[in-house]
């Protein structure tokens, strides 16, 4: 399976009143974004959207956002290994490591715009200290440390 994108959307930021949903997890409105300094919007991304969970794990693979370990596992575009690639940093994305030990600090970093307009350089170990959902508790460690 390939997977396109360069900037991803924040899945739980889409309007659910289109579908019916009801997971908690989606900002209801504007207004229901409580932390808009620290709420992804737009990142760098391997697929269109993702809606990440604080239990995901990132990838072993930090270029494709595929789990090399595992082989020919199907990437899964609703989850934070869709975020977690490492595009930016001291490397070019090229030179992004394709089976990272996820127990290690995660190398690199990525672009995000946020909910207030800002845009920042995201180290790759810090996306779980931002409030993806309307729900999100900040793991600590993150997932696989």
């Amino acid at each position: 399976m390939t997977n396109y994108g360069s900037y991803g959307f924040n899945g739980w930021l889409y309007d659910t009143t289109e579908f019916n949903d009801t997971d908690p997890g989606f900002f209801q409105s504007p207004t229901a974004v409580r932390h808009i300094s620290m709420t992804p919007v737009f990142a760098d991304c391997v697929s269109h959207d993702a809606s990440p969970e604080p239990s995901d794990l990132p990838s072993t693979d930090l270029y494709s956002g595929r789990q090399s370990s595992v082989g020919t596992a199907v990437f899964d575009t609703g989850d934070m290994r869709a975020f977690a690639i490492a595009r930016h940093g001291s490397r070019p994305a090229s030179a992004a490591p394709r089976d990272f030990d996820i127990t290690s600090r995660l190398p690199g970093m990525i672009d995000m715009a946020l909910f207030d307009g800002h845009v920042e350089k995201v180290p790759l170990e810090n996306l779980w200290s931002y409030y993806w959902n309307a729900v999100w508790k900040i793991p600590n460690p993150r997932p696989g440390r």
